[in-house]
């Protein structure tokens, strides 16, 4: 299976002495991605490095071990401790929207309480 690729262009302006960059300009396709990658929760990215020896972020990596090591003691509930490992993104709704789909949970679910 083939996969596709593309292309997107960037243009940058850097200062040479200073190291520091002045101005880029990209297109809509880079500014989306871009946006995709920004909107991601650290802990999912902590999640994500940690199966590929590669990419593990330091001490990102460690906090992330560290909190899947602790007991239940810890926290007030387990749901405290999955909250920190398998965080929600606040922008859960507009990730349908993104270039790259970087949802990594299930649809957010609605419950209703009955009468008494």
């Amino acid at each position: 299976m083939a996969s596709k690729t593309s292309t997107i262009s960037i243009k940058l302006l850097i200062d040479q002495k200073s190291n520091i960059l002045l101005l880029a300009e990209a297109g809509n396709d880079f500014v989306e991605t871009l946006h995709s990658l920004l909107k991601l929760p650290l802990g999912n990215i902590a999640r994500l490095a940690d199966k590929h020896q590669s990419l593990q972020p330091g001490c990102l990596n460690n906090l992330y071990n560290n909190i899947q090591n602790l007991g239940l003691n810890c926290f007030r509930t387990e749901a405290c401790k999955r909250m920190l490992l398998y965080p929600r993104n606040v922008h859960d709704s507009e990730f349908k929207k993104l270039k790259l789909n970087m949802d990594l949970t299930g649809p957010t679910g609605c419950f209703v309480c009955g009468n008494r």
